[in-house]
């Protein structure tokens, strides 16, 4: 008897066991299925042509070779002097160099440049705007797949081209009460070519926290649009590396006021084995 009880007792804690295992929640697999395995690099070896090679093939391997760094040289080139041109515009649209009131023999409406005539120039940024944001807070809150709600928190400090920034996503499981943060620390590079487009680079620290800590490093590209008017629209789009694999990213609008505007927007997390997304709404508070 002693035995069938305890063979009893055995298959009941098997089951349950099982049960538990099988019934995970969403946030738990998210976890789990976000720790990249290291992948291993296969070596190649390459051998070369020694010296039997003929000289019309030295010739024309020299020429590839000119023609490759030639043309490396100008992308580089390209790339240098565009990021220098919107370093230099995120400054001069931080700095408000001209202003209506001191300056209005400088800051008129007309457009001609002929000799005699007042020549307009187009102003800074200004104080409040989306764009460029000396000091800025984010808060958002949504419903996600199946039963998970988010909040999330957002706070960017810079000045001109540099920024830095601290984001926080908490995410809650209804049915099983689990819980799961994402905490990002950035720091930014925000090039812009004209006073309605952003662009940002940044580099950071992603973190996962749920049943145990794991950060990796990450890479951040965003464009935010500001047209005249109230309107404006912005994509924010995160990669991490080793030891994670996850692909954050975040579209939204948002309708401006002086100082603070109104935000909608559709978050997406992505691993290789699944996914957590869903709408958003929330404010933005900016200076």
């Amino acid at each position: 008897m002693l035995v069938h009880k305890l063979f009893f007792v055995i298959t009941v804690l098997a089951f349950l066991s099982s049960s538990f295992t099988l019934h995970a929640g969403q946030l738990d697999d998210f976890e789990s299925s976000a720790k990249s395995e290291k992948k291993k690099r296969s070596k190649s070896s390459s051998s070369y042509g020694g010296s039997d090679s003929s000289d019309d093939e030295s010739i024309g391997e020299s020429i590839r070779n000119d023609i490759s760094l030639a043309v490396a040289e100008a992308i580089v080139k390209g790339i240098g002097y565009t990021l220098m041109a919107g370093t230099f515009m995120s400054t001069a649209y931080t700095v408000r160099t001209f202003d209506e009131d001191a300056y209005p023999d400088k800051l008129t409406e007309s457009n001609d440049t002929e000799e005699g005539e007042e020549v307009s120039l187009e102003a800074g940024r200004e104080l409040g705007s989306q764009f460029l944001p000396i000091a800025r807070f984010d808060y958002s809150y949504g419903y996600l797949n199946r039963g998970v709600t988010l909040q999330d928190y957002d706070i960017e400090l810079g000045a001109a081209f540099l920024s830095a920034n601290y984001k926080r996503s908490v995410f809650f499981e209804e049915s099983n009460g689990d819980r799961l943060a994402i905490n990002q620390n950035f720091i930014n590079y925000r090039l812009s070519y004209t006073k309605y487009v952003q662009i940002t680079l940044g580099w950071g620290n992603y973190q996962i926290d749920g049943r145990n800590k794991t950060d990796s490093g990450a890479f951040k590209w965003g464009v935010g649009i500001y047209p005249e008017g109230n309107y404006g629209f912005e994509v924010d789009l995160v990669s991490t590396d080793y030891p994670l694999s996850v692909e954050d990213s975040e579209y939204s609008i948002h309708y401006d006021g002086p100082y603070w505007a109104l935000r909608a927007g559709y978050r997406i997390l992505e691993t290789p084995v699944t996914s957590l997304n869903g709408f958003f709404t929330g404010f933005s508070l900016s200076f």
